[in-house]
């Protein structure tokens, strides 16, 4: 007699924690209905999908910063001031000549969308590309940052990374992967942070209930993706 094989049922419950975070977690079960993995879970963590749980964050323009903020205890205003702060330095002039000429682009072909993402440029843009800005230009720029209308970008990811000696590894739920990092230097001396991003909005990723990891209690599917 052939014996049908069965696979474990899944279902999602939707929790309040202590501070009051929508967390969303995956439950094994026996008796539940059956409900389809979200598809990120099973193919980013294919063998640890069972511990993985999704917090949820406002969709307010603070996303990557709340998301930061809660795994290590930081407000978002001083994540905010941190990256504000990093346009005064002299190596990132670059970064604000490359904003400015996006955003100029996007008025210029109007693209609503540029327009919106790089629209912490509007401040000075009306000063010539060829010149370069003054502090006092850089501190419309700082106010700009502080705003919620600044989101969270690669930009605020490095800068963050720099400053509070982390890495944080992005999962892309538009892709179903792991943007970054691939590879770096120095893995096993960082803190990592999981947060996952989809249209736009990034959430935190809890494994086994921690949002905090030191390089040897990753989850297996994550550190077999990072070359060393």
């Amino acid at each position: 007699m052939k014996v049908k094989k069965t696979t474990p049922n899944y279902h999602i419950n939707l929790l309040q924690s202590s501070h009051g975070v929508k967390i969303e977690t995956i439950v094994k079960s026996n008796d539940s209905p059956r409900l389809k993995l979200p598809k990120w879970v099973g193919i980013i963590f294919p063998n640890d999908s069972i511990h993985i749980s999704l917090i949820s964050i406002a969709m307010d323009g603070n996303c990557l910063y709340s998301s930061i903020g809660k795994a290590l205890g930081i407000t978002i205003i001083k994540l905010r001031k941190m990256v504000a702060q990093s346009i005064y330095l002299p190596e990132n002039d670059s970064t604000i000549q490359f904003w400015r000429e996006l955003h100029n682009l996007a008025v210029k072909e109007k693209n609503i969308e540029l327009m919106t993402e790089y629209g912490h440029m509007k401040c000075i843009a009306n000063i010539p590309l060829e010149r370069q800005i003054t502090k006092q230009e850089k501190k419309l720029i700082y106010r700009e940052i502080m705003k919620s209308s600044f989101w969270g970008e690669e930009y605020t990811i490095r800068i963050l990374e720099k400053m509070l000696n982390i890495k944080v590894l992005v999962v892309n739920g538009d892709k179903t992967s792991l943007v970054k990092p691939l590879d770096h230097e120095g893995v096993y001396q960082h803190t990592y942070i999981m947060v996952y991003l989809k249209h736009n909005h990034y959430s935190l990723i809890s494994y086994k209930k921690q949002t905090l990891f030191s390089h040897i209690n990753l989850p297996i599917d994550i550190k077999n993706k990072i070359i060393v």
